[in-house]
């Protein structure tokens, strides 16, 4: 798109402070001639809303990308943001998410006007063995490339591990790890006593990940907006084990491409879907098919048209 500027704060303003950064916004926003803003997932740009939306409302169309409730460890949902996005609701022109779920829950949940909210469905690059064949050949090796964290349920994931050690399966974290896990070897000390549990580090991407060894997709998760991963999964056709929050269930169809799991918070029904998998013979036909109508939805190029339409350009 023309006249676009992406501004990573983290990567060039690390050294400042909250509110530097909010300073620094507002001056690019006066001096610029900025005609729209487009908040994605940022709390600094939130708050910069919540201080000076009203005059910024006056001159710039404002669009806010937000993807997903979170969840307590109970299990009820809640906002990321403490008031649920309703500060800057007078000074939002439009709500981008990126799965209907989430649109459905900030108008039933939120009262959010539906004609604020639009879907934007995210794009997957073609991944160059889209079209390998598939079978139900078994490396009984399962695959889990997330970013190894406490929303990540990351030690439901190595509970599930232990378990499938009594059936010869192997199963090996990719990601790279939040500070808590990486603090005196954490992450390591938890999954050092299984010998069928291995880290491969950090990953530069789903395609550098050798990932026809694998069997499928394990996806733990406290709550999910409609996850990258679990879309470059299916682009390849990768069977995908997932919990049954957010957007997923709008492109896993439980039994055909990938099983859902409600009780996400423990490992038992993790474990049970996967031996489930081991124990039938999927469709192969009928998930290649699946899979290429999901994904269809999620091209670059169909995600440019909607950009364009959006934006009116």
């Amino acid at each position: 798109i023309p006249n676009v500027v992406f501004i990573e704060l983290d990567k060039y303003l690390s050294d400042l402070d909250q509110n530097a950064r909010i300073i620094f916004l507002l001056r690019i926003l006066q001096n610029w001639g900025i005609n729209r803003l487009h908040i994605i997932n940022s709390s600094v740009g939130y708050e910069l809303l919540e201080i000076y939306g009203k005059i910024i409302k006056e001159n710039i169309k404002v669009y806010l990308h937000t993807y997903a409730f979170d969840r307590y460890d109970d299990g009820l949902i809640f906002n990321y943001l403490s008031n649920g996005l309703v500060k800057v609701y007078d000074y939002v022109d439009m709500f981008i998410t990126d799965s209907e779920t989430y649109k459905n829950q900030l108008i039933e949940i939120n009262g959010f006007e539906a004609s604020k909210i639009e879907t934007l469905f995210l794009p997957i690059e073609e991944q160059k063995i889209n079209n390998k064949p598939v079978s139900n050949k078994k490396s009984y090796k399962v695959l889990w490339a997330s970013r190894i964290s406490d929303s990540k349920l990351v030690e439901v994931a190595v509970m599930i591990g232990k378990e499938l050690a009594k059936h010869n399966i192997e199963l090996h974290f990719y990601g790279v790890l939040d500070s808590e896990y990486a603090l005196n070897n954490y992450f390591y000390s938890l999954i050092e006593p299984y010998n069928n549990i291995h880290y491969h580090g950090e990953y530069d991407g789903f395609e550098t990940i050798d990932n026809e060894n694998y069997d499928m997709l394990l996806l733990t998760s406290k709550n999910e907006g409609l996850p990258n991963i679990v879309l470059e999964a299916l682009s390849v056709n990768l069977f995908v084990i997932a919990p049954n929050v957010g957007g997923i269930p709008e492109v896993i169809k439980d039994g055909t491409n990938g099983f859902l799991v409600d009780s996400n918070f423990s490992y038992h029904e993790y474990l049970e879907k996967i031996l489930n998998f081991y124990d039938t013979e999927i469709d192969l036909l009928k998930l290649v098919e699946l899979n290429k109508c999901i994904m269809s939805n999620h091209s670059p190029d169909t995600y440019r048209k909607n950009v364009y339409k959006i934006l009116d350009i």
